[in-house]
């Protein structure tokens, strides 16, 4: 009996710690026929009033069994309003060591969740513009890596 109170106490905490979470942004951009050219660049343009909140920023990676890689690099753009930027190059992980894909599966693809930067307190108000670009070893002319989907970006106020 005192198991099952722990575990209610516990349950209850999680579940009320993420109700304080807010989206306050999401959207996902589908990669035309799942091939993404190092000349593709995603962009998600993100209006911020609020300089005084921590907020998260979660990046969602789909990509199909035919994806050949078992990880992508990405570069990464924050462009601030004042035109000023952060750029970045980041690896995700999106297989295990013996090869399996990770992530959440739906039919043939899996989305992998990313916390992307966190506690970020925004310095400016005005739009935010978080650009992403496929950064792999080209094995073709066009540079163009098959088999993923769709990027996701949330902004998380905490």
């Amino acid at each position: 009996m005192r198991l099952q109170h722990i575990f209610i106490i516990c349950l209850s905490t999680l579940v009320f710690s993420q109700c304080s979470n807010k989206t306050i942004y999401s959207e996902t951009v589908e990669i035309p026929e799942s091939t993404w050219s190092k000349d593709d660049i995603i962009r998600f343009s993100i209006p911020v009033t609020d300089t005084n909140t921590l907020h998260s920023l979660i990046l969602d990676i789909s990509n199909e069994e035919t994806y050949q890689y078992s990880n992508l690099y990405l570069f990464t753009n924050i462009i601030f309003p004042d035109n000023t930027f952060y750029r970045d190059t980041i690896e995700f992980i999106l297989a295990d060591n013996q090869g399996e894909w990770i992530g959440d599966k739906s039919f043939s693809s899996y989305t992998n969740t990313f916390l992307f930067r966190q506690d970020v307190r925004f310095s400016q108000t005005g739009t935010y513009v978080f650009s992403f670009e496929q950064a792999m070893r080209c094995k073709n002319e066009s540079c163009s890596i098959t088999g993923i989907k769709s990027l996701s970006l949330s902004l998380i106020q905490k």
